[in-house]
């Protein structure tokens, strides 16, 4: 190159793929645009001092592109500058303030070191860097944007400075290998998406800063066991801790003046409503009774929860609110408080069964509850039902003991019988006053009627009947 060359123009070697070596004068001052976009076999490069600027593209798909030394006379370094690239450790000086959009997205990077200087890493910035395990983000940083470092599979430990003050959506997500993040006290959003599918992460402290946590900002986290919701928190976005398959609780800080937890469960400060019922607790559920609404998602992907009882005072059930692909609740009762229900509420291949005490509820013209192979029971003295019910077919509950009650040789018993092929459970009581069920006995009749039986009745100064659903 001649030593009075001072600017090397937008692609001026582009796509010059036998290109494995060259040498700028100390006097170039600017090299353009995707200059070098493509030179596959460009093996390496020196800066001249006189550069500023790394521009957009400039070394984009230099495949053989191992290793590079940034001077610290460079101040910026712009979009796609070393995408595709196959540089494995690169050291970012102070002087740097600037990293545009996707700069390593794609590369073979290991091991980064960010100065000081940069305040903000920009979306995509590391996006794909498979190999990506060690990266160091200096103190100067305000901003981690949009998958700023998202899909870097094998990224196992970060340190978020204090000084960070926003996690973008899909920041770390699909960072499977991501065991453990220390997040800044500065940070006061946590994005869409930021921890998505980081099933490794078994341990997260939210710093005090916190104010927000975007709509599935956990998903997929199966290693989280717990999680603590700091004081500051005014906003939780559904689905949140969607699928956290290994969370047992999520307990908020009693000072938090919008949420507040029971027993490890998420509702808002009234306990009104119930918005996240951790997906790794098992057994059943009965909901407090002050709750008065089911958020969107509340129950999704608990495939453990094998009973829940809603309280009569509920009267809205959010969209998806019980779904899960596969799980242990079989059937689910909804009282007469009910009045909505949202889309897909019932989402799920176990759940077979769907009993509503009362009318049925408003669902909307286009609301589903996609509830495969589900019945829906209703009561005879309820209005608004015909054949199916949110896409599901309707069966009339009504079962009846049928007169001749008396005692035989195995215990006193009755006629179960109804107009249809129902399971009807018998239970019983001793003191009406003060009630305590005991389930006896589950029938089904499958031929319209079935005699039952109780061999125990003698045992009892006084014994007392009834039929519900199971």
């Amino acid at each position: 190159m001649p030593s009075g060359l001072r600017n090397i123009g937008d692609s001026a070697f582009n796509y010059c793929t036998s290109l494995t070596n060259i040498a700028l004068p100390n006097g170039v001052t600017n090299i353009g645009a995707y200059a070098f976009e493509e030179c596959s076999g460009l093996g390496g490069f020196r800066i001249p001092g006189g550069v500023r600027r790394i521009k957009n593209g400039t070394f984009f798909a230099c495949e053989t592109l191992l290793g590079i030394a940034i001077p610290t006379n460079i101040v910026s370094i712009e979009d796609e500058a070393f995408r595709l690239c196959a540089l494995t450790n690169i050291a970012i000086p102070n002087s740097i303030t600037n990293l545009g959009n996707s700069v390593f997205r794609e590369s073979g990077l290991k091991k980064v070191t960010i100065g000081n200087g940069v305040t903000c890493i920009a979306s995509n910035t590391f996006y794909e860097c498979w190999s990506l395990t060690s990266v160091t983000i200096g103190a100067g940083v305000r901003n981690l944007s949009d998958s700023a470092f998202n899909d870097c599979e094998n990224l196992g430990r970060v340190t978020i400075p204090n000084g960070v003050t926003n996690l973008g959506n899909s920041t770390f997500a699909d960072c499977y290998a991501l065991t453990n993040v220390a997040i800044g006290n500065g940070v006061r959003t946590i994005g869409d998406e930021a921890f998505n599918s980081c099933g490794s992460l078994t341990n997260l402290i939210l710093p005090n800063s916190v104010t927000s946590i975007g709509s599935d900002a956990f998903i997929n986290c199966y290693g989280l066991n717990t999680i603590a919701i700091p004081s500051k928190v005014a906003s939780i976005a559904d689905k949140a801790f969607r699928n956290c398959s290994g969370l047992k609780a999520i307990n908020v800080n009693k000072t938090n003046s919008f949420y507040s937890s029971l027993d490890g469960v998420l509702f808002n400060k009234s306990q009104t409503k119930l918005i996240c019922y951790p997906a790794g607790r098992t057994g059943p559920y009965t909901i407090p009774s002050t709750v008065g609404s089911i958020g969107n998602w509340a129950f999704a992907y608990c495939a453990d929860l094998i009973g829940v009882t809603i309280p009569a005072g509920v009267t809205n059930i959010g969209s998806w609110a019980f779904a899960v692909a596969d799980g242990g609740l079989t059937t689910i009762t909804i009282p007469s408080s009910v009045k909505s229900i949202g889309d897909a509420a019932f989402f799920s291949f176990g759940l077979n069964q769907i009993y509503f005490t009362g009318d049925a509820p408003n669902t909307g013209p286009d609301v589903t509850l996609i509830a495969y192979d589900a019945h829906i029971y209703y009561l005879p003295w309820t209005t608004g039902w015909s054949t199916t019910f949110g896409g599901e077919p309707t069966v009339l509950w009504n079962p009846i003991a049928l007169t001749g009650f008396g005692v035989r040789t195995n215990g006193f018993g009755f006629t179960l019988s109804t107009t249809n092929a129902l399971a009807i459970v018998v239970e019983a009581c001793t003191n009406l006053s003060d009630p305590h069920w005991q389930r006896l006995q589950t029938n089904t009749l499958t031929t319209g009627s079935a005699y039952f039986s109780d061999p125990q009745w003698t045992n009892y100064p006084g014994r007392f009947y009834r039929l519900r659903s199971p």
